[in-house]
């Protein structure tokens, strides 16, 4: 089983919280979800996303290999558990590792949302399409004054924009 699950996810399922887990198709080193990692994280109420095929920067990639990478991936979720992942996070998960193409794609497999690894919080969101969602890292070995530092200044500044400029042509702006 996956570390974070049994830290994370036992902690949270012990306050009826659940996480939420993404699964590259290709497995990556030994932190990667298997099929029986998934099964059980499903069943204990957490949710798995689309983490792409083979875990690889998205931003060098034209439409056709980005097709591939999501597609494969939401494929393979749905051919095991016969719906699609609802949720995407991009490999890397900094802005520069995607580009104008990949948010459409991600968006036309019908994902509700696109994590990323930029630090931030939120304001309320003009559209409900404008899906890139901005998330802090927790250990759950930090001490917790630390943990309560971190969200605490995420709060306090949150974002106005979901997608920086060079990404503004993503579809999520629309209605």
């Amino acid at each position: 089983m996956v570390s974070s699950e049994t830290k994370g996810g036992q902690a949270m399922r012990s306050r009826a919280d659940v996480a939420h887990y993404f699964r590259t198709e290709v497995g990556i080193e030994s932190e990667a979800l298997d099929w029986g990692d998934i099964d059980a994280l499903l069943s204990k109420g957490h949710e798995v996303g689309n983490h792409t095929t083979r875990h690889i920067d998205l931003a060098p990639l034209g439409r056709e290999q980005l097709v591939d990478e999501v597609g494969r991936a939401s494929d393979a979720f749905e051919r095991s558990y016969g719906t699609r992942p609802r949720h995407f996070a991009w490999p890397y998960g900094r802005f520069r590792h995607l580009n104008s193409l990949a948010p459409r794609i991600v968006r036309d497999f019908g994902h509700l949302s696109c994590a990323s690894a930029e630090r931030g919080s939120h304001v309320a969101i003009s559209s409900p399409a404008n899906l890139c969602l901005r998330r802090d890292h927790i250990d759950l070995d930090w001490p917790l004054r630390h943990t309560m530092w971190l969200i605490s200044r995420s709060a306090s500044r949150p974002v106005l924009g979901n997608w920086p400029t060079e990404l503004t042509e993503a579809p999520f702006d629309r209605a």
